[in-house]
């Protein structure tokens, strides 16, 4: 359940800003302004055109950032500014102060607080005093920890130790690797992630069939809800934890899981085929649009089947053949086609011959997250 919470206490901090995103300077002031007051509102304010949506960090998502930031925070209440209907600044003053007004007097118990604003800006410390002269105003130099929102949202990995927790999920470049099996995904995945510094998140279904011993035709409807899920969670769980500086490698996602569900699942009695109900299709149906709908992904390297194809006792060898890799690597497209994904595609191995292969694809992948993600090798 959500705590809402007011603020106690007869002296209030306010602090505001369009917080794209909150980062450690902010939250320096903030904790200054907490050990000078009984208590800190902190507004996060914009509209649908500022700089922060233009990112990709809206308002509310902005909002929901910095309250998730200061749930465990007694003393820091969190609200909005909404600009939507106001004149943009630098005009708006009167309209934007009255919302600054109703804010106040919502999210305080004390009717009438005793409220110090605390602003960065001297041009902001003089419309406040001019417009509010009941308002004590606190001009804090940003020169504490030197950052700004601007550096961040140019190279946000550069800065990444600077991004709050919340706000580091938004900027996490996410790479996943795709294709039929036998292409060397997973060993460029792992390369990838130890090349760059980055966190790597294996194929869970690999982990699942050693664990339970069981091959890629054996696995049943019941097996593909774990599939899903797991794999899903292990790469939210990565970009949610302390190791992640800002890229994730991903060796598998919903999509490559629903190639395989697609193609080893029957309703219909079918030779080759692992007999599931109709039940138990709808409710995978259901699951992969839920979950291919929450991922994100900044680039998508798909690897095409050019390779041997090698038994590692594990692998369906019915797939083998040339022309069977081919219609899988085919449906794969045509999954990543339907979920929208098709513009983050780099196809690999396009112009390689057998013996330079997988070197090609290694520097193909390594050269784009250099120059396309703007991460540099050793930067994380």
């Amino acid at each position: 359940m959500v705590q809402r919470k007011n603020l106690k206490g007869n002296k209030i901090g306010v602090m505001f800003g369009t917080f794209a995103p909150l980062h450690l300077g902010h939250l320096y002031s903030i904790n200054i302004a907490k050990r000078e007051n009984e208590g800190v509102l902190v507004l996060t304010s914009g509209s649908s055109t500022d700089r922060g949506a233009k990112f990709g960090l809206d308002l509310n998502k902005r909002f929901r950032y910095i309250r998730e930031l200061f749930q465990d925070d007694d003393l820091v209440v969190v609200g909005k500014i909404n600009e939507e209907n106001i004149p943009t600044y630098p005009d708006g003053w009167n309209e934007w102060v009255t919302l600054l007004d109703y804010e106040v007097s919502r999210l305080c118990e004390n009717s009438s607080p005793e409220v110090t604003v605390y602003v960065g800006e001297e041009i902001y410390k003089e419309k406040l005093e001019e417009l509010r002269p009941e308002y004590k105003v606190s001009y804090i130099p940003r020169t504490s920890i030197p950052i700004s929102a601007t550096k961040i949202r140019e190279n946000p990995q550069q800065y990444w130790s600077f991004i709050t927790k919340p706000f580091q999920r938004h900027f996490t470049k996410k790479v996943l690797i795709m294709g039929s099996a036998s292409g060397g995904k997973t060993v460029l995945s792992r390369d990838l992630a130890k090349t760059f510094n980055a966190s790597w998140s294996p194929e869970f279904a690999r982990e699942y069939q050693e664990r339970f011993n069981v091959a890629d035709e054996e696995l049943n409807g019941k097996d593909y809800t774990y599939l899903y899920t797991e794999q899903y969670l292990q790469t939210s769980n990565i970009i949610e934890g302390d190791s992640n500086k800002g890229l994730v490698i991903a060796d598998s996602s919903s999509m490559t899981t629903r190639g395989y569900d697609t193609e080893y699942l029957s309703v219909e009695p079918t030779l080759g085929k692992v007999t599931i109900t109709q039940q138990e299709r709808t409710t995978l149906d259901e699951l992969y649009k839920s979950i291919v709908k929450r991922e994100k992904w900044d680039v998508i390297f798909f690897v095409l089947p050019l390779s041997e194809y090698v038994d590692d006792g594990f692998r369906d060898m019915a797939m083998s053949d040339e022309n069977t890799r081919w219609e899988f690597t085919n449906k794969l497209k045509e999954i990543i086609s339907e979920a929208g994904f098709m513009d983050k595609v780099v196809f690999l191995g396009e112009n390689s011959t057998k013996d330079s292969f997988f070197k090609d694809n290694y520097i193909k992948a390594v050269n784009y997250i250099r120059d396309e993600l703007k991460i540099d090798v050793g930067q994380l």
